[in-house]
């Protein structure tokens, strides 16, 4: 017969030693590659969220959720964070306000950040790899780059014909007229923009409407 100080002693070998077995087998748990968002979200909501400002907080989540839409689209694990960003950036185009990339260009660093660190970490079969980040200068450049374009599709897009007709050089002396020592002049970027005004999409959903209209009046 086991004496009772021996078997608590076992029993509790036993108990550590199953904790250690479900600590390695909950290390090993996966989710499925359409809970991405959702878990990133979450993370997000944990994280970040809490470090922005509130009308930042609502739109760097937007941002954030289109970003890893994207994503989702490409056929690797390796996510370029440069290329994965100009293309959401052109996904959104005008169906945001200008001051939607003042948002991004003012909160970067620190979502970037949250890429880099939470990305890889999501417990996918397959881990994600971001590479490519982008430093001040880079998502300068890359967010008026796009919103030249924006301008002209602001501008043209009752006439197919003339928009079809704007070329590279119009754009790139459109955005270079944005910069000044590689930064964004937002003075002038509202200058520009405020007179065309900001239409949103009436199908979208009201809370979406909500944000967009706070947005536009920021």
């Amino acid at each position: 017969m086991v004496k009772q100080g021996k078997f608590s002693r076992v029993s509790s070998q036993k108990q550590l030693k199953n904790r250690i077995k479900q600590k390695k087998q909950g290390n090993r748990r996966t989710i499925a590659d359409e809970k991405l968002e959702e878990f990133v979200l979450v993370r997000y909501g944990l994280t970040l969220k809490k470090n922005l400002n509130k009308p930042s907080q609502e739109t760097m989540q937007r941002f954030l959720m289109i970003w890893i839409e994207t994503g989702q689209t490409i056929e690797s694990p390796k996510w370029s964070i440069q290329q994965l960003t100009k293309t959401t950036l052109q996904r959104v185009n005008i169906r945001v306000p200008w001051q939607f990339f003042k948002e991004m260009a003012e909160n970067w660093g620190v979502v970037q950040h949250f890429i880099v660190k939470e990305l890889p970490a999501v417990p996918l079969a397959q881990r994600i790899l971001v590479t490519d980040e982008l430093d001040k200068v880079g998502i300068q450049r890359l967010i008026s780059e796009q919103l030249a374009v924006n301008f002209f599709i602001d501008t043209f897009q009752e006439d197919a014909k003339r928009l079809a007709g704007v070329t590279t050089e119009q754009i790139q002396q459109l955005q270079s007229s944005f910069l000044i020592d590689d930064q964004i002049d937002w003075q002038k970027v509202q200058t520009i923009f405020d007179p065309l005004g900001y239409v949103r999409n009436t199908n979208d959903d009201i809370s979406t409407q909500e944000w967009l209209k706070q947005l536009a009046q920021s």
